[in-house]
């Protein structure tokens, strides 16, 4: 534990959170306005046992707390349209703005988030992997692959010369595993997609089916959108990195999920998330403004842990991640900036000072 958070630590105990941000925040307000926050999944319980994917999972209790946590902050829960202001500087606030946001379009975020960001009359977007939706055998291959793993099944891509048999490794070595078959999926899964699909399908048992986790349906979509709350954006049709495409493909897998959202649910979206989202997952991003123009987004958002300032370009909007392993220290780091500062560097955002 470094000596600042140990200093930060000892100062919540004393002093609380709410009364030490308000003294934390001003020296970080010219770098960092606000965050806007992703997530995945929201579990019924927290997280228990092992789990590759729980860095984009958190527990029903947990997500409450976080934004309860928020709330004593005093920070402004902004919607999708008033963020978009803000970032264009149509509005300002001395107060730091959070917005929440949802990737792929999972169940849970319909029976389990929506209640909860219900109750707490919080705003936030939902941006949707349209090839997701509904689907009873989504090609979620990071869970997939996690469930091949646990399962100690076998899994052959003989194209890749990439080989699991089952019963052959331990736990120690099942770390590995999931790894290098991500890392494999992650380098060709856009471009051989039809390949992977076929090799995973067919090792997935009924049984193994039944741990992958359950899409959105329209009308829950339909029901969210209706409440008010909820913005809806694109995610593309199927999930691909974007570094993987061509400009063509990328236009297709944007416009594509744009329209089909606007036949089932009635609205233009005018937003956007990268699928995986890192700098490195975007490849040449020179493309971008003419692809955005013609497909009608006005903002785009990472998953790059960076400050937003007023320097921000509005087609590489930074997010950050909570997980059950949050605390008030990560909170109040992220929300201010400091966390982000920290990371300036390690991870380039492109077309940001």
């Amino acid at each position: 534990m470094t000596k600042l958070k140990r200093t930060i630590l000892t100062l919540i105990n004393k002093l609380g959170s709410r009364a030490l941000f308000k003294m934390y925040r001003p020296q970080y307000l010219e770098y960092s306005s606000g965050i806007v926050i992703t997530f995945h999944r929201v579990l019924p319980l927290s997280a228990k046992g092992k789990r590759y994917n729980e860095f984009i999972e958190i527990g029903a209790e947990n997500f409450k707390r976080l934004l309860v946590e928020l709330q004593k902050l005093e920070v402004e829960f902004l919607s999708m349209k008033q963020l978009q202001d803000r970032l264009e500087g149509k509005t300002t606030s001395s107060r730091s703005f959070v917005h929440i946001t949802f990737d792929d379009g999972y169940e849970d975020n319909y029976s389990i988030a929506f209640p909860i960001l219900k109750e707490l009359n919080i705003p936030f977007t939902l941006f949707i992997t349209t090839g997701f939706i509904e689907q009873t055998r989504p090609f979620l291959w990071w869970y997939l692959l996690q469930t091949i793993i646990q399962d100690n099944a076998s899994i052959n891509f003989e194209k890749y010369n990439l080989k699991v048999e089952a019963g052959t490794y331990s736990e120690e070595m099942e770390d590995d595993f999931f790894i290098r078959l991500c890392d494999l999926l992650m380098e060709y899964g856009s471009e051989d997609r039809a390949y992977f699909e076929e090799k995973i399908f067919e090792v997935i048992t009924p049984t193994m089916w039944s741990s992958i986790p359950a899409m959105l349906t329209w009308a829950q979509v339909n029901e969210m959108k209706d409440s008010g709350l909820c913005t809806l954006g694109v995610h593309t049709i199927n999930h691909p990195r974007t570094g993987k495409l061509t400009n063509e493909e990328r236009y297709a897998e944007i416009a594509g999920s744009k329209q089909h959202i606007l036949v089932v649910t009635g609205i233009v979206c005018n937003c956007y998330s990268y699928p995986f989202g890192a700098a490195a997952d975007l490849g040449d991003v020179s493309g971008i403004p003419f692809i955005f123009e013609q497909a009608g987004i006005n903002v785009a958002f990472t998953t790059v842990p960076a400050v937003i300032d007023k320097n921000i370009n509005l087609h590489f909007i930074p997010r950050v991640f909570f997980n059950d392993s949050f605390n008030t220290y990560t909170l109040m780091s992220r929300v201010s900036g400091a966390y982000q500062i920290t990371k300036k560097g390690e991870d380039v955002l492109y077309g940001t000072s």
